[in-house]
C-alpha cells in the first residue's frame, strides 16, 4: 500500500477510504472536540478509515466554521445570478472572483449552484430531451460528454451519462421492468425515472456485456451479505462491479441474508447481470447467540460499549454479522461447490477496470488471501483477542513468521489488520481444520458478544497464524502487488 500511495499521491488514500458520515459519528466528533479540543490526529483512532484532514473538514462543515459554507447573502447573490443566466453556460471564475471572493473553492460554488438550482438540473426528462441525447451521443460518442453537455441545456454531465446508460441498458432488460417498478400506472418514461431516482449512482460505461464461454473460469463465487433495505446501494455497487469486472468473466453470485429476500430485491438484482445468482437464507444457528454466552452479561457489556460511544458498541446485529463472517459463511451450503470467493458489500465502489482474472492469478501463483488496505482497530473492542490468539498459538505449537507483522515493539498487538470489506481468498483457508479450531476456541470465550471482535481482525490474525508472506497479495485499484 505504501508503494501504491507513493506512486499515486497522498490524496489517493483519502479517495479509497472515504465513506459517508453517520449521524452518531458526527455527534460523537462534536463531543470529542468540545472535550479535548481540535486534536485531529488523535481522533483518527476514534474514526477508523478517516484521516485527520477528513475529520477536520467534516467538523468545520458541521459547525459552519469553513470557507466551503455560503452565507445567506452569498446564497442570495448566487441564486440571483443563476436566474439571470437562463440556461447559458456558467462563468465559474467570474462568480468566484467578482461576486463571491470570500469563497476560495470553485468546487464549493458549483456544489451550491447545483443544490440551489434543483429544478433546472433534476426535473424529469422529456421525450424530446431523450431523443436529443441519443442524437448527440451518436454524433460525439461516449468519450466526449463535455461536447454532449454543451448542447444539452440544463443537464449536467452526470445526468446525461446516467440517462444514456439507462436508455441503453433498458433495451436489453425490458422483460424485468414490470417486476421492478412499483407504480404500474405510469408511462414507461416515468417508470424509467423511478429506477434512476439517483442518477449520480449509475455507472457511465455503456459497453455491452462480454461473455466468453470459452474462457476457463475457476470454481469461484462473488459473496454478498446484504439486507432488503440495502437494495439501492447494492444495485449501484453491482452495476459498477459488473461493468468494471464481471461482465467479462461472468462469475456467479451468492446473496445471503438473515431474513428472506423480497421479490423486489431478487428481481431488481437479477436485472443487472447475466451471471448465475443464488439467494440464500442464513440459518438461525449461524446468526444467534450461542448457548454458552451469558446473555445478562452480554447485555451489560452492550450497554457499557454504547455508553462509551464506541462504534457499533451497542449493536447485537453487528456482532452476529462479525461472528457469521468469521466462522460460518464458508460453511453455508450455497458455497460448498466453490474454492474461491470475492466478498462485496453494498455501497462500495470500484474505480478501475479489472481486465484479468484474480481467481486464476491466485490459483496459478499459490495465493490464499488478498486485501486492499490495512487499518488499525479500535483497542477497546478487542481487549483480550491478542492474548487469546497467542495462547492458542502456544497450545497448538504453531510456528509462524507472519504473525510478527501484528506485534508491537512493546510486545503487545499493534492493532493493524486487513480490512475485509473487500476480501478475495481461498475458501479452503477457512475450511482448514486449523482455522476451524482457532475460530471455535475464540467463539468459546464468548467475546464476540462480551467484547466486539470483528471478522476483519480475526481473519487477519488467522492469516498471520497459518500463512506465509508469499501467500498474500495486496490489490490496489486492480493492480496486484506481491508482498
Amino acid at each position: 500500500m505504501a508503494a501504491y500511495l507513493k506512486e499515486h499521491g497522498p490524496d489517493e488514500k483519502k479517495r479509497i477510504i472515504r465513506k459517508k458520515w453517520k449521524q452518531e459519528d458526527s455527534e460523537r466528533l462534536l463531543k470529542l472536540v468540545g472535550q479535548y479540543g481540535p486534536k485531529w490526529k488523535s481522533f483518527e483512532s476514534e474514526f477508523p478509515g478517516r484521516a485527520a484532514s477528513c475529520i477536520k473538514s467534516h467538523y468545520e462543515t458541521r459547525t459552519g466554521n469553513s470557507q466551503l459554507i455560503l452565507t445567506a447573502e452569498e446564497k442570495e447573490i448566487l441564486t440571483r445570478e443563476i436566474e439571470s443566466m437562463q440556461g447559458d453556460d456558467v462563468d465559474w471564475k467570474m462568480l468566484q472572483k467578482s461576486l463571491l471572493p470570500s469563497i476560495r473553492s470553485i468546487t464549493a460554488i458549483k456544489k451550491y449552484y447545483y443544490g440551489l438550482n434543483v429544478k433546472r438540473y433534476y426535473e424529469r426528462w422529456t421525450e424530446d430531451e431523450v431523443n436529443q441525447l441519443g442524437i448527440l451521443v451518436e454524433k460525439y460518442g461516449t468519450k466526449s460528454w463535455d461536447k454532449v453537455v454543451k448542447e444539452m441545456k440544463g443537464r449536467s454531465s452526470i445526468q446525461c451519462q446516467a440517462k444514456w446508460f439507462y436508455e441503453s441498458s433498458i433495451r436489453n432488460k425490458a422483460p424485468y421492468l414490470d417486476s421492478i417498478l412499483k407504480e404500474k400506472s405510469e408511462t414507461i418514461e416515468e417508470e424509467q425515472e423511478v429506477i434512476l431516482s439517483e442518477p449520480q449512482s449509475c455507472l457511465i460505461d455503456t459497453r455491452p456485456a462480454i461473455i466468453d464461454n470459452s474462457t476457463k473460469r475457476e470454481k469461484a463465487v462473488i459473496v454478498i451479505l446484504v439486507r432488503n433495505n440495502e437494495l439501492n446501494p447494492m444495485r449501484r455497487t453491482l452495476r459498477e462491479f459488473e461493468d468494471r469486472f464481471n461482465r467479462k468473466f461472468n462469475y456467479p453470485y451468492v446473496f445471503l441474508n438473515d431474513e428472506p429476500f423480497s421479490d423486489e430485491f431478487k428481481q431488481s438484482i437479477s436485472a443487472l447481470t447475466n451471471a448465475e445468482i443464488e439467494f440464500g437464507l442464513v440459518p438461525s444457528e449461524m446468526w444467534s447467540v450461542p448457548n454458552h454466552v451469558n446473555e445478562t452479561l452480554m447485555n451489560e457489556r452492550l450497554t457499557d460499549y454504547a455508553s462509551r460511544n464506541i462504534m457499533y458498541g451497542g449493536s447485537l446485529s453487528y456482532r452476529h454479522m462479525c461472528r457469521f463472517n468469521s466462522g460460518f459463511f464458508y460453511r453455508h451450503p450455497l458455497l460448498e461447490k466453490y474454492d474461491y470467493y470475492w466478498r462485496v458489500e453494498p455501497g462500495v465502489h470500484f474505480y478501475c477496470d479489472l481486465d484479468y482474472d484474480p481467481f486464476s492469478f491466485m490459483k496459478e501463483n499459490g495465493k490464499e488471501y488478498g486485501f486492499t488496505i490495512t487499518l488499525k482497530e479500535i483497542p477497546e473492542t478487542i481487549p483480550t483477542l491478542w492474548e487469546h490468539t497467542l495462547k492458542f498459538a502456544h497450545e497448538k505449537q504453531l510456528n509462524t513468521t507472519l504473525l510478527r507483522f501484528f506485534g508491537s515493539p512493546e510486545g503487545g498487538y499493534n492493532l493493524c489488520h486487513y480490512w475485509s470489506n473487500f476480501e478475495i481468498a481461498s475458501l479452503n483457508l477457512w475450511r482448514d481444520p486449523r482455522y476451524q479450531d482457532y475460530f471455535d476456541y475464540l467463539d468459546s470465550t464468548g467475546n464476540f458478544f462480551y467484547e466486539r471482535w470483528g471478522d476483519a481482525i480475526v481473519h487477519s490474525l488467522a492469516a498471520g497464524l497459518f500463512l506465509n508472506k508469499s501467500q498474500e497479495i495486496l490489490m490496489a485499484c486492480g493492480a496486484l502487488v506481491f508482498l
